[in-house]
């Protein structure tokens, strides 16, 4: 009896009916009352975040202290080489003829353009005490060794004029605004919600609209249940069964909700006569697995005594396909027979390679390999290629597979009701 050894198949799923109210800070936002006068006075306040800071492009020379060249060495070389600017030699050439950096050496000790805290302490101190473009600082000692330090470009600190920010300012005003209230509202949401016994109480006294929704199951991503915590918390007991309200449950740094079950149904065994149908078309899809099966096997035992494929084909009733030249990731070929029909070994002179493939639509196909060709095998290049695969297609098949669709269809039904 189907029905009585598969009843795990036959239940409903449990469903239930779903309030809840939402407290979304947009909201509050949007109920902010914002004037011109308290906009650009929020920009004067924080002007460092409409300010870009200055930058510089910096270049260097470094004369390193190594195990070959010890600190007073260094300071040598580093002090010959400040005589040479002294002189007049360009600080480009004297970086990529002396310079001991083989990140910039090559390009004149260029470093890019920078802004602070990029570099260690002593050279970001000297680089930025320059004071104006093509200025070269003394001597500068780091864990690295000695440097001279040129300023080759000099950006200054520009601000961004209020009229190219009034929109961004506004956002950030209104963000600042309700910040506090946004969490005072949320502490007074969660509590309210363990006090009442339903949401109304809540609705009227944050003014928030209930909203709500019905029939939802386990597997539901309808709004507020594609959260993994509100899905949680709603299949809890203590909501589902009890009745409670939840606690509070933030969706994002910008909404939160609280929600209950209103109404809960839960899963059934459906009886039989509201199933029958169904146990009937799965008993007539096994069957005809079944004898598919048997018939493919049939087929393949017919093709390996040496019969004919096309008169086996035509025997059963089935449709015949002939693929040839077919490559192991043709998209047109079903995989199961790609898969298949690449797992077969390679077919002698005198018998055909041959196979069972389980389609994805539950059909059966058998799969007769007659050829394989590698790679390295010297291909016949042109009109002369399609015309013979055009003849193996018509007379010999590369692939051939039998499908079992037609004889499926022709099962006859099950009659009775015991199952």
């Amino acid at each position: 009896d189907y029905y009585d050894d598969n009843r795990d198949q036959f239940f409903t799923e449990e469903m239930i009916d779903v309030a809840y109210v939402q407290l979304a800070k947009a909201d509050l936002m949007s109920a902010v009352d914002v004037t011109s006068e308290a906009l650009q006075a929020f920009y004067t306040d924080r002007i460092d975040l409409y300010t870009q800071d200055e930058q510089r492009r910096i270049a260097h020379i470094l004369i390193a202290v190594s195990e070959d060249q010890d600190r007073n060495a260094a300071l040598a070389k580093i002090l010959e080489i400040q005589s040479e600017l002294d002189a007049g030699v360009a600080f480009s050439e004297l970086a990529k003829s002396f310079s001991e950096d083989p990140g910039s050496a090559a390009v004149g000790g260029d470093l890019g353009m920078a802004e602070r805290d990029i570099f260690v302490a002593p050279f970001e101190t000297a680089a930025f005490e320059l004071a104006s473009q093509g200025d070269i600082s003394p001597p500068v000692e780091t864990e690295f060794g000695f440097h001279l330090i040129q300023l080759s470009e000099l950006e200054p600190a520009t601000v961004t004029p209020f009229d190219l920010v009034a929109e961004s300012v506004e956002q950030a005003y209104r963000e600042e605004t309700v910040k506090e209230d946004y969490v005072a509202s949320m502490s007074e949401l969660d509590e309210m919600a363990f006090e009442d016994s339903d949401l109304q109480g809540i609705s009227d006294q944050l003014n928030l609209d209930i909203v709500e929704l019905t029939g939802q199951g386990r597997g539901s991503t309808v709004g507020i249940l594609a959260n993994a915590a509100v899905k949680e918390a709603l299949f809890s007991p203590d909501l589902m069964i009890d009745g409670n309200n939840s606690a509070v449950i933030e969706l994002n740094d910008g909404a939160a909700v609280v929600v209950r079950v209103t109404a809960y149904a839960e899963s059934m065994l459906k009886p039989f006569e509201a199933v029958t149908k169904e146990i009937e078309t799965t008993l007539r899809q096994i069957k005809a697995s079944g004898l598919a099966q048997s018939l493919a096997l049939e087929v393949v035992a017919k093709l390996q005594a040496g019969e004919i494929t096309r008169a086996v084909a035509e025997a059963y009733g089935v449709e015949w396909s002939v693929k040839t030249n077919m490559t192991r990731y043709q998209s047109d070929i079903p995989q199961a027979l790609r898969t298949q029909a690449f797992a077969l070994p390679k077919p002698s002179a005198s018998a055909k390679s041959i196979g069972i493939a389980q389609l994805d639509d539950g059909d059966v196909a058998v799969v007769s390999v007659t050829n394989v060709r590698n790679p390295e095998d010297s291909p016949i290049a042109g009109m002369e290629n399609q015309a013979i695969a055009q003849l193996l297609e018509n007379q010999l098949g590369g692939l051939e597979f039998q499908r079992f669709q037609s004889s499926l269809q022709k099962l006859g039904d099950i009659q009775g009701q015991n199952f």
